[in-house]
Parts: C-alpha cells; structure tokens; sequence
C-alpha cells in the first residue's frame, strides 16, 4: 500500500481484535528509528481501521494498531510514494556548471529533511526545497550529453532519464597570425575560438574532414590550439570532442592552392616541343601525389607526375597555340598561371620547287620543323 509522501492518504487496517466499539484506538506507522502516529484515527469494525497518514520520506514501514492497553503490528505493510520528476527548467545548461534550475514533479516532502538532486551522476552543488512538487538546484559541471536527473528525499528516490544536456561546443572561428588559410604540407598550430570545452582538459579533440589534428592542447572554456594536418581540400569543417560533446564549424578554414612559378623543358627553355617531357615549378602542389593533374590551355597532358611539394612534370599534348596557360589541380585544389609555356615556332629548312608554270597550280614540298 502506498501513501503520498505530503501525507494527508487514507489507508484502511484490516485484522482482528480492534475491540466492539472505538475505544481509545490508535493506528501508527513505524519505523526502527521513529513512530509516528496517523494524522487521524478511526474505527471501523471490529476487524478495520482507518487510518489518516502524516507525511514521510521512508520506504516500506510497520502499521502498529492500539486498542485501549493492547496492541498489534504489521511489518512492511505500508510505503510513502518515491519522488515523481516531471520538468527541469531550463533544460540546457552550460558545461561549467554554476547555474540554478528548477525540478518540478511531486514527493519531494514538506520540509528539507535529507533532500539531494543529482543531475547524471553528479550531485548539484545546491539543493533547495521549494515544496513537495519543487526544488530549486545548483548545476555542477560536466562534459556529457543528455543526463538523468535524480532526487533523494530522506530514504526515497526518483529518477528519470533524458531530461537535461549540456551544451555542445560550437566553432567560431579558426586562425593563425597569418589569418585562416593555411599551407598544404601541415604542421601549423592554429587556434580555434569555440564555446563549451570544459574548465579542464576532458579527452579534448579537435578533427578537420574526418581527420585528427596533429596535436590538441586545451586553453580554456573557450579556446583550444591544434596542429592541423597535410589537407588536400579547399575549404574545410572543424569538428571540435570535449568529453562526449562535439560540435562542428563548417568552412572554417582552407588550405593553399597551388601556386605556379616557371615552365622548362629539360633544356631549361620556356619553348616546349610537342610530346615533350616539361616541369613546371611552384608551392603548394602536395606532400604527395594525390590525384595530381596537369592542364594546358585547357587539354590535359599525356602524362602528370608528382616530383616533390614544389615541382611536378607533364608530358605536353599536341598543339598549334602561342603561349598556354597552365593549370594545376591536386585533390580539390587547383591553381594556374597564364603564358608558362610556348609551343616551339615552325623552323623552315628547305623548298624544294624547281621551274613551276606561270599560270600556277604547281606542286611545291617545303620541309622544316
């Protein structure tokens, strides 16, 4: 049989021997520490009282029943609800703790007698009974995501699931002294100004494009330092773990394209022969060879290889055209330069013609290259 822990429930004694009429009867409930007698008392039958109960924050108790100079118990006969939650306000909260929220529900007793809220597994800071349907508590710190919440009234306890989080960190902004555009080789430290890292170091990392920072250092609640990795994309997300919380900036940075310098030949010569084996110069053209394409006036060449982080060569198409412009592309990067190279100028080297007609119409071989 339960009771409401505020009291004031009505429960009915069934026995025997509770006498012919109501003569000084008294129902109480006990426990190994207390006896507290019913609110109010009255007799039934011979065999039934009703009992009025005073409020309690036990578990299952003893029913004593007086009956003049007699008296009979039951134990574990009766029980006091177990607290009920039903709304946290507000429900996000910020990971460094030290804000007050409000639990609403019923059974937290009408007095602060043992009365404690914990919000995962983390106690509050601060409890304080309100009433039996509300208590107003401190928010401790944490890194988790959505959090039980519980409440302990004296030897009662309630709890529900998914009822509070945290707040997730959030991306603001990401930068070097030299702004948010970084080399393609890696290894620069940056700094990445977010929200909701904690006030410690908890399991800290810091991703871009599905790949882990280098190195991750904690600088406060709002601010961390990561050594970035070779990229090969344009612009890029920053996903941020503080804990079991993550968040996510997209476009927050980008990488180098690639920049190019100079066009030869193996002769050093800007002028470059169809077919020919030529290497271009340049930065930014990646740590390694990642889907590397070289591009003249707009037709591929024959053949792209990747040399180093500065230099690649290509094998030229066939072609007719002055000047070219020369395009790079390595991963979702590219890069270009107009007028890199040249096709070689047509070399006359010999006529062949001997007497031909006045009228024209003559056939004439020239030779060159």
């Amino acid at each position: 049989l339960n009771s409401p822990s505020s009291g004031g429930g009505t429960i009915t004694v069934i026995g025997a021997g509770f006498g012919m009429f109501g003569s000084s009867v008294q129902a109480r409930i006990t426990t190994e520490t207390s006896n507290r007698g019913c609110e109010a008392s009255s007799w039934l039958s011979e065999t039934s009282v009703r009992c009025r109960t005073a409020s309690g924050n036990s578990g299952c108790k003893a029913v004593a029943v007086t009956v003049g100079f007699q008296a009979g118990s039951a134990t574990m006969a009766v029980s006091y609800d177990l607290p009920s939650i039903t709304l946290v306000v507000p429900a996000n909260q910020a990971v460094r703790g030290n804000a007050s929220f409000s639990i609403s529900g019923s059974g937290f007793g009408i007095e602060q007698y043992c009365l404690r809220a914990s919000a995962g597994w983390t106690q509050a800071e601060a409890t304080e009974w309100g009433s039996d349907t509300g208590l107003v508590c401190l928010m401790p710190r944490g890194l988790a995501s959505t959090l039980p919440v519980m409440v302990t009234s004296g030897l009662l306890v309630g709890t529900t699931t998914d009822l509070m989080s945290y707040d997730a960190p959030i991306v603001w902004a990401v930068w070097d002294v030299d702004g948010s555009n970084f080399p393609g080789q890696g290894g620069v430290e940056i700094m990445v100004n977010t929200s909701s890292l904690g006030t410690f170091d908890a399991s800290l990392s810091a991703r871009s494009a599905g790949s882990a920072c280098e190195m991750t250092r904690w600088m406060s609640d709002s601010e961390l330092s990561c050594k970035l990795m070779i990229g090969l994309r344009g612009t890029s997300f920053l996903a941020v773990t503080a804990g079991i919380l993550a968040g996510t900036g997209t476009e927050a940075y980008s990488f180098d394209a690639p920049t190019l310098a100079e066009g030869t030949d193996g002769s050093n010569n800007t002028n470059s022969p169809t077919r020919s084996e030529t290497s271009i110069t340049g930065l930014s053209v990646g740590m390694y060879d990642s889907s590397l394409q070289v591009r003249l006036s707009g037709t591929a060449c024959e053949a792209s290889e990747w040399i180093s982080e500065v230099e690649v060569s290509c094998k030229v198409a066939s072609g007719i055209a002055g000047t070219l412009r020369a395009a790079v592309t390595v991963g979702e990067r590219a890069g270009s330069v107009t007028e890199l190279l040249s096709y070689d100028i047509s070399t006359l080297v010999n006529m062949s013609f001997g007497n031909r007609p006045g009228t024209g119409g003559g056939l004439s071989t020239l030779i060159g290259a």
